[in-house]
């Protein structure tokens, strides 16, 4: 056999293998299941009913350590919008950052979002995806304030450091813009959105700007906005001011 047959036999010997190769992955990746989890206690649920101190609630809502690291980001951002006592949890301090941080020390899953290299990344294109449109006129009040309430969540998420310090600036842009469309969309239905969820839009642009070095601060002095950013609890800022430089900055 020539050096040139020899040759020729060996390369498609070697993109033979590299083709079965493949298709062991893709059959493996197709056969294996995905990691799910969901809370065994929840409202209405005899487990969420039964007399139990706040600390056994806290372990029962705890996703379990060998499941924990198995969760893909996507399916972490969605248990912890569906944590049973979310609201309970976020909407009772007097700042939105203190919510936040009530519920990251409480529950296992909202620390391991936030430790995942891609959480801004996947946040970010779960609320490009959320819009009116998933509305029904026709559900229970309940169902409707949820609907509203996961807006707010997700900005509350998208908001902390760990999240936006995880996006680039192209994704940053992004964001400002999708805060901006959020911010006209809520402040549309005011029978749906209150002023807190307005406000978790202005932080984000604001946070976003400030960490690109973006914002200015000729409309507060700068002590009162690392106050304001460190907490969600915006006072005396210039919103329109911060919307403009948003734009601008978005549009570069």
């Amino acid at each position: 056999m020539s050096n040139i047959k020899l040759y020729k036999l060996k390369r498609m010997e070697k993109y033979i293998l590299i083709i079965l190769c493949w298709t062991a992955w893709v059959a493996n990746a197709q056969t294996t299941p995905k990691v799910t989890w969901d809370y065994p206690a929840k409202p209405g649920t005899a487990e969420w009913s039964q007399p139990s101190s706040l600390e056994d609630y806290d372990a029962k809502l705890n996703i379990p350590e060998h499941i924990l690291k198995e969760l893909d980001t996507e399916s972490l951002i969605q248990i912890c919008l569906d944590y049973p006592a979310l609201t309970a949890v976020l909407l009772v301090f007097n700042t939105p950052q203190q919510g936040f941080e009530k519920f990251f020390a409480q529950f296992n899953g909202i620390r391991e979002l936030m430790s995942r290299k891609d959480v801004g990344h996947c946040l970010l294109k779960k609320y490009g995806s959320m819009s009116l449109k998933d509305f029904n006129p026709l559900w229970s009040l309940e169902k409707q304030g949820d609907f509203s309430f996961r807006f707010y969540y997700m900005e509350l998420f998208l908001v902390q450091p760990q999240s936006l310090h995880s996006l680039d600036v192209s994704e940053h842009k992004l964001l400002l813009r999708e805060s901006l469309q959020k911010f006209y969309l809520k402040a549309s239905r005011g029978d749906l959105f209150g002023g807190s969820s307005l406000v978790t839009s202005t932080w984000i642009l604001a946070r976003t700007l400030q960490i690109d070095n973006k914002l200015q601060a000729n409309f507060s002095t700068p002590s009162n906005i690392e106050r304001s950013l460190n907490s969600g609890f915006l006072v005396d800022f210039d919103v329109q001011s911060v919307f403009q430089q948003a734009k601008e900055y978005a549009d570069e």
